[in-house]
This record gives C-alpha cells, structure tokens and sequence, in this order.
C-alpha cells in the first residue's frame, strides 16, 4: 500500500463525525470521548465540528479483538494447569 493509498477503497472517508464513529463503534457519546482523551482514538477539531480518523477506528478494533485474544488464550493456559495430569 503507498503512502498516498487509505487501503479503504475510493468511497470510504478518511475521518467521520463523532455521531458515525458512536455508530460505527456501537458506543455512546460518553464512552467515544472517553476513548478519545483516551488517546485509543485520533481526533482533531475543523472548526467547530469534531472529527474521527477512521483509521483510528480501526486500529481500536484490532487491538480489541487482540486483548480479547490474549484474555481468552489467559483463560485457556489457566483452564489447562488446573487440570489434573492424566495417569500413563
């Protein structure tokens, strides 16, 4: 992917409103600017209106879906020392 390429496609936008991002993200207003002064989500301000680059939406769902890979691999090691040793 080069510099100048979103890797989005040509109709995708580059930065939303915080009303799409609360849509996209399924969050409500508090919790999409507690992620913002967070730092999980880029932002800046056009003037009045707030804007989310959607590539810092996506990262946030990556590292989420990675937390909860790494929660639940927890989950599975501590399952299997639990587990007593099977007699040969």
């Amino acid at each position: 992917m080069s510099i100048c390429s979103t890797g989005l496609g040509d109709d995708q936008p580059l930065v939303v409103r915080p009303k799409q991002a609360r849509r996209l993200l399924s969050v409500g207003e508090e919790k999409l600017y507690q992620l913002i002064n967070a730092g999980e989500l880029e932002s800046f301000r056009e003037g009045v209106a707030r804007k989310i680059t959607v590539r810092s939406i996506h990262a946030y769902i990556e590292r989420q879906l990675e937390r909860s890979k790494a929660a639940a691999d927890r989950r599975d090691d501590g399952r299997k020392s639990r587990r007593p040793e099977a007699a040969p």
